[in-house]
């Protein structure tokens, strides 16, 4: 992740340029919104997969689950790449609202 961060910056890495791949900076920004929204991190019980086509369409498949895994709230999501963030949030909202959100609240999150 910080190489993605440092190509960000073409004046200072120039030379590491031909390392950045479009699509998967498209999928990181939608797995990292998502991330964002149910406030996801290494602790929390939640898991994204993001990717694009050729054609530039990205697909999202994201979970939340409890912490001895008996309730799970799965669901994905497809649309264009340059939507890649919203898509990713608005997968975050449908999950919370169909039980992710007690889940979370069960370990101290209130997303």
């Amino acid at each position: 992740m910080p190489l993605n961060a440092a190509l960000g910056i073409p004046k200072f890495f120039p030379p590491l340029r031909f390392l950045r791949d479009a699509g998967m900076t498209t999928a990181a920004q939608a797995e990292r919104a998502f991330l964002r929204r149910v406030e996801g991190g290494c602790q929390i019980p939640v898991g994204v997969y993001a990717e694009v086509d050729a054609d530039g369409q990205i697909s999202i498949d994201a979970m939340i689950a409890s912490v001895d895994g008996q309730r799970i709230c799965r669901s994905d999501a497809h649309g264009a790449g340059e939507q890649a963030e919203a898509i990713g949030t608005a997968l975050a909202e449908e999950l919370l609202d169909a039980g992710g959100r007690e889940i979370l609240k069960e370990i101290g999150i209130t997303a």
